[in-house]
C-alpha cells in the first residue's frame, strides 16, 4: 500500500530501502513456524550480527513500515502512537485495518536498545501493549516482526507466553562461506580504488577463500581445512564485523600471485593480530557509542555530557564481561557515577552486558570464539592497569575457551604498550614465569603446514630472564620471505619478577633452555614426553609422579636432518615414581644427567662460614630460602601459595629443601593457614628482608640472617647442614 506521511520522524521509515552491499543472512528456525500461525515473529542475533540491515531488507521486501526503537522513549502503545502521529488519518486507518487482517506488517528494530533509554518499567508496558494487540488480531500472519539481541527477545517471548500470545522465533546465524565471500566483494566495491576483484572475480574468490581457509586452519589447528569445516569457525570468520575488517587487507593487484605466496608464507597470525585487535576495539567502540547515545537521553537532566562519555567505555566493558564470566569479582563501576544514579544505570545496561558481542548469549556464558577468549585472557594476565582485581596468577577459569594461537600475540601487544610506558623494560615483560607455559602453548597452537615452532629461555644468575619464540621452515627449500611472514616469525618477552622456578607442560619439544634455577615439568596422562629437540640445562629439574618418560625424535637417522630427542644437563633430576623410559624415532635420543655441573662448583656466594656446618650445604640452604620466598605471589593483598602447589612445585622431593621449609615454619617466616602457605611479612621486615632483597647484589648476606633464625629454631636443620654428616 502507499502510505502518506504528515510528520517526518527518524524513528519511522514508511519507504525503507534495502542497504547497499547487504548479504542475506543464514537463519535457523523451528518447524512450528510452518505449522501454526502466529501474530509475532521474533528475530534474535548477537550484537553486530546485522540486525538493522536485515530489518531494512525485510521491510523493503514486504513493502511495510520500519520502526526504529533506538530513537524513541517507549511506553504503552508507543508503536500505534508513532504511526498515528506520522501518518495522515486515512493512511493510518488503512494501515491498521490491513495490519489486523494480516495483509501487511510492521518491522520493529532495536528492541534491545529500548530498555536502555526508557527503563525496565516503561519497556514492559510497551511489550505488554504490543503482545495484547497482536493477540486480538483477526488473522495471525507475523504482523509484528521484532529484532533484538537474544536476552531481550527471550524476555519478550516469555511475556507473550504468559499472555497467551503466540510467537515464532528465528535466529540470525553466522554467515556461510559464500555469504562471507560476497560480503568481502561488497566491501571492496565500496572502498577499493582499482576494483580489480570485479574484473577478475575467479582468482579473487580463490585468494579470499585460501586466506579464510588458512586462518580457519589456524583456529582449528589443522592443516587440511576444507569447506565442510566452516561451521566450526563460523562464529568468528562468519561474524560480519570480522569480515568487514579483514576485507580491506584482501585488495590485491594480482590475486593469483597473492594466492600462491600465501601458501609459502608463515601462518600470518602476527600481522592478523593487528587486524584482530582493531576488530575488537571497533566492536567495543560500537557498543560504547550505542549505549552512551541512549544514556544521554536517560540522564540528560542529571549528568553532564562528559560524564555520560565516561560510561560503558572500553575498560568498563571488559571488566563487566570478565565479571559476567566469573573471572573477576563484581566491582563498583563506573566509579564516576553518582551513587543515587547507580541502580538506574545498572537496570539500563543489565541486558546489554549479558548480550555483549564477546559472549555466546547462553545461560552458562563463555566467549563467543577463541579470538575473543584469547584477548580476554591476555587482558587479565598482562595485569593491565584498569583490571584492579586481577591476580598475578594466570587465569584458570572454565568460563574461558582453551588457549588459542592468538593469546601469545595479544599478550605481546599489550605488554609492549606497557614497556613503552616503563623505560626500564627493553622487552614486553611477562609478570612472572607462571605465564611462560601458556604463551608457549599458544605459540604451538599456531603451527600448521611446513612450519615448526621453537623457543629459547635464558635465565642466568643476576640477569633478567628472556623468552624467545620462533617459527621456522621444516623443509630445506628456500623461498622469499614476505613482510607478513616476518611479522609472524618471532616474539620475545622478558620476565619482570622472576621467582626462579619455570613450569613447562609435557610434551617438551623444540626448546633450548638455560637457567641457573629450577624447572618443573608437568606430566600429561601420567607420562612426560621429551623431544624432539629438547635441550635443558638447569640447576634442578623436577616433576610430579610419572609412570613413563618418552624420548621422541621426529626424523629417521637416514634423513638429511635428524632431530634428537633430549639433551639434559642438571645438578638434580628428581622424578618420583617407578617409571619406565621409552624411545621413539631415530637413535639420536639421548639423556645426560651429570651429578654436578662445574658451573655451580665455581659459584661462590658471599656467605660467612658457620662453625660446625658444611659451607656448601649452607650455601645451598640460603639458596633454597631465596627460592621459597620468591615463589610467592600477591593474591588480593595476601602473599600466599596453595599448599599443593607449594609442596609439589616448590619443594618437590628434595630432602634439604623440605627441611629448610619446615625450619622456616618453626622460625615463623612462613605459615600454613586454610590450605595456603603464607609469608609472615612482619617477621621478614624485622630481618630487613623484602621482595627487592631477593634480586639485590647482597641477597646472600640478607638471607643469611633468615638462615640463622631458622638454625636457632630447628635442630633438624642444624643436623642436616652439619659438616660431619
Amino acid at each position: 500500500m502507499t502510505l502518506v506521511s504528515k510528520n517526518i520522524t527518524v524513528s519511522l521509515d514508511i519507504t525503507p530501502k534495502r542497504p547497499s552491499g547487504y548479504v542475506e543472512p543464514t537463519v535457523s528456525f523451528s518447524e512450528e513456524i510452518t505449522i501454526a500461525p502466529a501474530p509475532i515473529l521474533l528475530i534474535s542475533a548477537a550484537g553486530a550480527m546485522g540486525k538493522t540491515f536485515t530489518s531494512m531488507a525485510i521491510a523493503e521486501l514486504l513493502g511495510c513500515p520500519r520502526l526504529d526503537l533506538s530513537h524513541l522513549t517507549v511506553g504503552q502503545d508507543t508503536h500505534s502512537g508513532v504511526l498515528n502521529r506520522a501518518l495522515k488519518g486515512s493512511s493510518f486507518a488503512e494501515f491498521m485495518g490491513q495490519l489486523e487482517s494480516g495483509k501487511t506488517c510492521l518491522v520493529i528494530d532495536s528492541l534491545d536498545e529500548a530498555p536502555l533509554r526508557s527503563g525496565e518499567r516503561a519497556f514492559f508496558a510497551f511489550m505488554e501493549s504490543l503482545a495484547e494487540e497482536a493477540k486480538s488480531f483477526d488473522t495471525y500472519a507475523h504482523q509484528f516482526v521484532l529484532l533484538g539481541r537474544p536476552q531481550t527477545i527471550e524476555l519478550f517471548r516469555d511475556l507473550c507466553i504468559s499472555l497467551d500470545t503466540p510467537t515464532h522465533h528465528i535466529t540470525l546465524d553466522s554467515l556461510s562461506l559464500e555469504s562471507s565471500l560476497q560480503l568481502i566483494a561488497n566491501e571492496l566495491s565500496k572502498s577499493s580504488s582499482t576494483r580489480l576483484h570485479e574484473t577478475h572475480p575467479t582468482p579473487a574468490r580463490e585468494y579470499w577463500t585460501n586466506y579464510l581457509f588458512d586462518l580457519g586452519s589456524t583456529l582449528l589447528q589443522k592443516d587440511d581445512f576444507a569447506s565442510n569445516d566452516w561451521g566450526e569457525v563460523a562464529d568468528f570468520l562468519g561474524y560480519p564485523p570480522v569480515i568487514c575488517a579483514i576485507a580491506p587487507t584482501l585488495d590485491e593487484t594480482n590475486f593469483l600471485q597473492s594466492s600462491q605466496n600465501l601458501k609459502k608464507s608463515l601462518p600470518a597470525i602476527g600481522s592478523r593480530s593487528i587486524v584482530l585487535t582493531r576488530i575488537i576495539e571497533d566492536l567495543l567502540a560500537r557498543e560504547t557509542k550505542k549505549v552512551q547515545r541512549q544514556l544521554s537521553e536517560v540522564f540528560k537532566e542529571e549528568l553532564a555530557m562528559h560524564s555520560v562519555r565516561a560510561l560503558y567505555n572500553y575498560e568498563e566493558q571488559i571488566a563487566r564481561v570478565l565479571s559476567h564470566l566469573g573471572i573477576l569479582a563484581p566491582d563498583t563501576l563506573p566509579a564516576s557515577l553518582p551513587e543515587d544514579l547507580r541502580s538506574r544505570y545498572e537496570e539500563c545496561i543489565e541486558a546489554f552486558v549479558a548480550d555483549h558481542p564477546f559472549l555466546n548469549g547462553q545461560s552458562k556464558p563463555k566467549p563467543r570464539n577463541v579470538v575473543f577468549s584469547d584477548h580476554l585472557r591476555a587482558i587479565v594476565n598482562s595485569q593491565t592497569g584498569f583490571i584492579s582485581s586481577a591476580t598475578s596468577k594466570p587465569v584458570q577459569s572454565e568460563a574461558l575457551l582453551p588457549i588459542g594461537p592468538f593469546y601469545a600475540y595479544f599478550m605481546h601487544d599489550l605488554l609492549a604498550k606497557m614497556a613503552v610506558q616503563n623505560e626500564a623494560l627493553d622487552l614486553p615483560g611477562l609478570p612472572t614465569e607462571d605465564f611462560v607455559r601458556d604463551v608457549i602453548s599458544s605459540w604451538n597452537c599456531g603451527v600448521q603446514n611446513d612450519w615448526s615452532p621453537s623457543f629459547q629461555y635464558d635465565h642466568r644468575e643476576g640477569s633478567v630472564p628472556v623468552l624467545d619464540l620462533h617459527m621456522e621452515k621444516k623443509r630445506l627449500d628456500t623461498f622469499e620471505t614476505t613482510d607478513e611472514a616476518k611479522l609472524g616469525s618471532s616474539l620475545s618477552f622478558a620476565i619482570r619478577n622472576p621467582a626462579g622456578l619455570l613450569e613447562l607442560a609435557s610434551p617438551v619439544s623444540n626448546v633450548t633452555l638455560f637457567t641457573d634455577h629450577g624447572v618443573f615439568i608437568s606430566p600429561s596422562g601420567g607420562s612426560i614426553t621429551l623431544g624432539p629437540n629438547a635441550s635443558l640445562i638447569s640447576r634442578t629439574i623436577q616433576t610430579s609422579h610419572v609412570d613413563e618418560i618418552i624420548l621422541r625424535s621426529s626424523s629417521s637417522a637416514t634423513s638429511e636432518t635428524s632431530d634428537f630427542a633430549a639433551l639434559i644437563f642438571s645438578q638434580e633430576f628428581n622424578i618420583p615414581g617407578d617409571y619406565k623410559i621409552h624411545r621413539s624415532g631415530s637413535e639420536l635420543a639421548t639423556v645426560i644427567v651429570p651429578n654436578l655441573d662445574q658451573r655451580w662448583k665455581a659459584y661462590q656466594p658471599k656467605i660467612r662460614p658457620i662453625d660446625g656446618l658444611d659451607r656448601s650445604k649452607v650455601v645451598e640452604a640460603v639458596t633454597y630460602i631465596r627460592r621459597i620466598l620468591m615463589s610467592f605471589r600477591s593474591t588480593n593483598g595476601a602473599l600466599a601459595l596453595h599448599i599443593d602447589k607449594f609442596n609439589r612445585h616448590v619443594i618437590g622431593r628434595n630432602e634439604l629443601m623440605l627441611t629448610v621449609s619446615e625450619a622456616m615454619k618453626k622460625a615463623e617466616l612462613i605459615a600454613v593457614r586454610d590450605g595456603l602457605v603464607v609469608i609472615n611479612q612482619a617477621e621478614l621486615s624485622r630481618l630487613e628482608i623484602n621482595y627487592a632483597t631477593y634480586n639485590s647484589p647482597n641477597w646472600t648476606e640478607k638471607l643469611s640472617a633468615a638462615l640463622a633464625t631458622c638454625l636457632n629454631r630447628d635442630p633438624n636443620l642444624v643436623a642436616s647442614l652439619s659438616a660431619s654428616r
